[in-house]
Parts: C-alpha cells; structure tokens; sequence
C-alpha cells in the first residue's frame, strides 16, 4: 500500500477540530494522529471522557455536530476514532505529552502506542481551557414562567403628547413630578401589557446578581434570561435547566 503523508493543512484542521470541541464543552484528553503499521492510512485519534461515560455512539454522535461547523475542513467523521481517556493509548500520550511539554505538536516515532504498533504518530498538545467570564451568555431552559422585566430603551422612551397632558394634569394637583411620571409610565404598562416569558422556553441566561462576595459564593444568583424575541425577565438559577 502506498505510503499516506499527513499534510499541513490535515495537521491545522485536526486542531482546529479539538479546540472547537472544547468550546462546545466536549471534553478532549488528548488529540493526536496515528498511523498503524497494518493500514498505512492516518486517523485522528480524539480521547475523551464523553467515550467513557456515554459511548462511543454518543461522543461521534455530538463529535459529528461540531464538526459540520467548521466549512472548508478536510477532515470527514470517517477519518476520526474515539477512545476513552482510560485507554491505554491514551495513556501513553499523556506521558508523552508531560515528557515533552511544549506548546507545539509532537512528531513521534516510536513502535507503539498502548500496545498498537504504528509508524508514526503526531500529537497536539493539551487544547487550552478557554476561561469563560461569569458574565458571559449561556443557554437555558425555564422550568417555570417569568414575568418580563422594563427595558432601558422603554424606560428612556419619551412621553407622548397625550401623555405629557396627563403629567401636567397630576403635577396640578399638587402631585410631585416624579410620582407623576412613574404613574404615567404605569399606565402605558396597562395599555400594553408585555406577556410572561413562557416555561420551557429555552432562553440566554447571563449573570445579574449573587449574594456573597463572589459569583461561586452563592449557589442560587439571579439571572438575566432573553428569549428569542428580545423579551427579557430575572429569575434563580434553579429556576433553568442546561439544553
């Protein structure tokens, strides 16, 4: 069989693959190419605690959805295998990984890996963690109901004329002009109700407020949620679920 050389631009998409599948939350162990002295051909070997706790099925299953995002790749779902972060290939390059602890790949000639005889072999180093902000979007399904809060532009939104007489006529009463406003700004959300945001809507959910000193501190903050539509409300954290 003909000799397969791994390629650049084979080598560049393999850990653009890993690193996306740390986005989306795919635990990847390790990333590395082998190539077997009994095919010849080069696979991308993707070891993963998905593989252990779920499956193999499951893990090529949400592998196969990150991988349809990624236009232009050259690698195919065919050119992929998945093992768990407990094999023993998997092991092997973990040592070798600490062995060599450089921010670059590592071209690596020996005989076998966790007891498979292989030619050559290219290892990635460790995908980096990407540290997301406690402040940063996430999705979220409601398990109940939550009321729609007033939004900023409404709120800065100027009085109509009809309005602007109706402040005039409570300013004359002897009424302060700020009790005057609020009520008139009460008023427009009874002329226009805005409708809760219903349960099980799935929602963008974003860090509004914690007791304690820090965001771990508390186990229930409250979360800003948007739905599609741009409806927004504030509700607990126990009140969603991931999706």
């Amino acid at each position: 069989m003909d000799q397969v050389s791994l390629v650049d631009r084979r080598i560049d998409d393999g850990q653009r693959l890993a690193l996306e599948l740390v986005r989306d939350k795919f635990d990847v162990t390790a990333a590395f190419w082998v190539k077997t002295s009994e095919s010849g051909w080069w696979y991308l070997y993707i070891a993963s605690r998905v593989v252990d706790k779920e499956g193999p099925a499951s893990a090529y299953r949400r592998l196969q959805k990150t991988l349809g995002r990624l236009p232009g790749t050259t690698i195919s779902l065919t050119d992929v295998k998945v093992i768990g972060a407990s094999n023993p290939t998997t092991r092997d390059v973990l040592k070798l990984q600490k062995r060599y602890p450089e921010r670059t790949p590592i071209p690596y000639h020996g005989a076998q890996l966790g007891g498979i005889g292989i030619d050559e072999a290219y290892i990635y180093p460790p995908p980096l963690k990407e540290k997301r902000s406690p402040f940063a979007w996430e999705k979220g399904r409601l398990k109940t109901a939550v009321e729609q809060t007033t939004r900023i532009d409404e709120l800065l939104k100027p009085l109509s004329p009809q309005e602007r007489r109706a402040m005039d006529q409570l300013v004359s009463t002897g009424i302060s002009p700020t009790q005057a406003d609020y009520w008139i700004r009460k008023k427009r959300e009874l002329e226009c109700p805005r409708p809760a945001i219903p349960a099980g809507t799935v929602v963008k959910t974003q860090l509004a407020a914690w007791w304690g000193d820090r965001p771990e501190d508390d186990a229930n903050p409250l979360l800003l949620v948007e739905a599609p539509d741009g409806a927004q409300g504030l509700t607990f954290q126990d009140n969603t679920e991931p999706v």
